[in-house]
């Protein structure tokens, strides 16, 4: 991921957004924060190239970390509104990290209606995916760590000199050259036991990767292909219970009702501008975590490419058809050999990786979708409850991009539209929600 940073519109850095009802302890939250770095290692370091490139860029100990950079207070001007919270929200999204530090900052940001406060969580992409992200900052809500436990600070390990590094990128190549045969031993012996059936499991495979990496398959719309530098973010809220029994209705779940709810505000949206739409071209994160990995940070999710039926008005056929597809994605084989291909993309030199990511995943994009499960139950960090909690994810090559959170009896919906795609953001999200009562209207 660190070689999409060399293109301004493929920053990596996504936002987590907390609204909370009050402000937090500061106290509390900076011995909480500085508590995260020790369960964290990875709070507390940086990333550098290793030297000649012989392997991916490493994480190492950051020797001049300083806990008063990445933990940030301000208060918004008197009568501020939330549209001015998301104001400054997207100005983050679009500004990098400084590079030669850790990859986060946590902002706390005072001043909203009615006492209100939010705590913003800026961090890259190569730190861990939205999932991973929530697992990382349990210790910050109330009643997951002890603010009595953190004590004095271990010692931080020697900082790595530019032969350790060399070292270690030898070595982290031979561990995957050894994972990759492997691999390799594993098909093998699973083909010589059943040919024809791994024959065609290893033809689709190649098949679905060549679709993913190629332009999507629906038409691209053309209401919506310029870009620019700058991102508008907004949000949507909806009860949680009533979107599963929408999706329910058309014989879906959650994320069938979700995506055919984004779906017709796409419809609607392109209605309003007069431009007729069929099925448009989405991408969606699959995570990958199992029963022994649910809860852990880091990235741990492959990608794939749907079609989503954005002409069809009824909203019942529409989840109908999203789960069917949606189903069909998730199954295919192409899917495993996602994290090898990221395996051996992170070996290439940056300049080779993001004409290939671009000219090719990312080239006919519609909009993208994520559905991350949040807590059930209400959270407070520092006394302060959680009122919402969004997050804004890289938005990447697309025109829009909604990453669902559901928390507690809510589902919190952070939209984000790239500002060249998408110049009238107040009409868009207008369109979305007007999508989402639409397929809300089916659990009435």
């Amino acid at each position: 991921m660190h070689a999409f940073e060399t293109d301004p519109s493929m920053r990596t850095a996504g936002v987590g957004l907390f609204l909370l009802q009050s402000p937090p302890d500061r106290k509390k939250l900076t011995q909480r924060v500085e508590l995260l770095t020790r369960f964290v290692p990875r709070f507390r370091q940086k990333v550098v190239e290793v030297p000649l490139r012989i392997s991916a860029p490493r994480y190492v100990v950051d020797p001049d970390f300083d806990l008063n950079y990445h933990l940030r207070w301000l208060a918004l001007p008197p009568a501020s509104s939330l549209r001015d919270l998301l104001d400054y929200v997207q100005v983050q999204q679009v500004q990098d990290l400084d590079k030669h530090r850790a990859q986060w900052e946590i902002t706390v940001i005072e001043g909203l209606p009615d006492g209100g406060a939010a705590l913003l969580f800026k961090a890259s992409h190569t730190l861990t995916d939205a999932v991973g992200g929530i697992a990382m900052l349990a210790p910050l809500f109330d009643g997951m760590a002890e603010d009595d436990v953190a004590g004095p600070a271990a010692p931080l390990p020697e900082r790595p000199t530019a032969l350790d590094l060399a070292r270690e990128g030898v070595q982290n190549e031979f561990r995957f050259g050894a994972r990759t045969v492997r691999a390799a031993a594993g098909w093998v012996a699973s083909a010589a036991g059943h040919p024809a059936t791994s024959a065609v499991n290893a033809v689709r495979a190649v098949r679905s990767i060549g679709q993913v990496m190629a332009g999507g398959s629906a038409q691209r719309s053309a209401l919506t292909t310029n870009r620019s530098l700058s991102v508008r973010c907004d949000l949507i809220s909806r009860p949680l219970a009533d979107l599963k029994a929408a999706g329910r209705v058309g014989g879906g779940k959650l994320n069938d009702a979700f995506v055919a709810a984004v779906a017709g505000g796409m419809r609607i949206y392109h209605e309003r501008h007069g431009v007729d739409v069929g099925d448009l071209t989405m991408i969606m994160p699959i995570n990958i975590r199992d029963e022994k990995t649910e809860g852990e940070a880091g990235n741990r999710w492959v990608v794939t490419k749907l079609a989503v039926p954005a002409g069809e008005s009824d909203p019942v056929r529409r989840i109908q058809l999203i789960h069917d597809r949606s189903d069909i994605a998730r199954r295919d084989p192409g899917l495993n050999l996602f994290t090898s291909l990221a395996d051996v993309l992170t070996r290439m030199p940056p300049q080779l990786v993001l004409p290939v990511y671009k000219a090719g995943m990312a080239r006919g994009l519609d909009l993208g979708t994520s559905n991350v499960p949040g807590p059930p139950v209400p959270l407070s960090i520092c006394g302060a409850e959680i009122a919402k909690l969004l997050l804004y994810g890289p938005i990447g090559a697309v025109p829009t991009n909604l990453t669902l959170v559901s928390y507690a009896a809510n589902v919190d919906v952070a939209v984000q539209s790239n500002v060249g795609a998408i110049p009238d953001g107040e009409v868009f999200v207008e369109c979305m929600e007007r999508g989402f009562d639409e397929v809300l209207d089916l659990a009435k």
